[in-house]
């Protein structure tokens, strides 16, 4: 992703959610909805910069260091919680109920 276009302060890839849901560890942008997810759990590593070196650096950072990725494995259930289906649709009918 772009780091500079506009939409990346506001939009998350679907990858994002589809990691969290497979229980994947996380290598994402620092920037928008994936810092405001990921940064409170530390369930990744977040990028500040998108070049190819820093993903290659995080990559070998993730998979050389047994306890970062056991560190990140822990956290994502707390994600999965958060952005499963489920929890979604009770947000969206808690939203619609009138009361």
């Amino acid at each position: 992703m772009d780091e500079n276009l506009p939409y990346a302060d506001y939009a998350s890839p679907n990858n994002l959610y589809l990691s969290i849901s497979w229980s994947i560890p996380l290598i994402a942008i620092n920037k928008g909805e994936m810092k405001t997810i990921l940064a409170p759990t530390n369930a990744g590593i977040l990028l500040d910069g998108t070049t190819t070196e820093e993903l290659i650096t995080a990559i070998n950072k993730m998979s050389n260091n047994h306890n970062l990725l056991n560190t990140v494995s822990k956290q994502l259930p707390k994600l999965q919680e958060t952005y499963s289906w489920h929890a979604a649709s009770q947000k969206l009918l808690n939203a619609y109920q009138f009361q």
